[in-house]
C-alpha cells in the first residue's frame, strides 16, 4: 500500500510539473523588416508602368526569364550587392520600417524601395526613379547565390 501511495505522489509530482512547464510561452521576439531583408534574393517578377498612368497594373508585372540572374544579397553590415541589370556595390539603410534607400557607390543616383511585401521568402518592393519616375514593382524570393 506504501508503495502504491508513494508511486501515486511521484506521478502527480510529475504530471503537475511537465502540465507547468509545457504551458511556458516563447519570448522569441518577432523579426523586423530590417533583419528579415538580410540574406540573397533571387527576382522573379518586374513591373515597369508599361502604360505610363503612374501605377503598375497587374497585366504588366512579366516573370523574369531563367537566364537572368537579378538578385540583391542585403549584408548585416549595410552593403549590399545589386544585380538588376548591371552589377552594382549599393549602402542601404531603413529610413522607417517599410522603405529602404539605395546608395549606389558608382555615384548612380540613389533610390527609395517601398516594401510591399517581406516574409522570412518573399520580397517585393516599388520604386520611382528615372526622369519620368514611373513606378516599378519588383518581386524576389529568398534563395542562395
Amino acid at each position: 500500500m506504501k508503495t502504491l501511495k508513494l508511486t501515486s505522489a511521484v506521478l502527480a509530482i510529475v504530471l503537475f510539473t511537465i502540465t507547468f512547464t509545457s504551458c511556458k510561452k516563447d519570448n522569441v521576439p518577432p523579426k523586423d523588416n530590417k533583419s528579415l531583408l538580410i540574406g540573397f534574393w533571387n527576382m522573379t517578377q518586374f513591373g515597369p508602368d508599361m502604360n505610363e498612368d503612374g501605377q503598375v497594373q497587374q497585366d504588366e508585372i512579366l516573370p523574369v526569364s531563367s537566364n537572368l540572374h537579378y538578385s540583391i544579397e542585403f549584408f548585416k553590415d549595410g552593403t549590399a550587392n545589386y544585380n538588376v541589370g548591371s552589377p552594382a556595390k549599393v549602402i542601404w539603410t531603413m529610413i522607417d520600417d517599410n522603405t529602404v534607400r539605395f546608395v549606389f557607390t558608382n555615384g548612380d543616383s540613389p533610390i527609395l524601395l517601398n516594401i510591399k511585401t517581406l516574409t522570412v521568402s518573399d520580397l517585393s518592393f516599388e520604386s520611382q526613379q528615372g526622369n519620368d519616375n514611373e513606378p516599378s514593382i519588383y518581386s524576389f524570393k529568398k534563395g542562395t547565390n
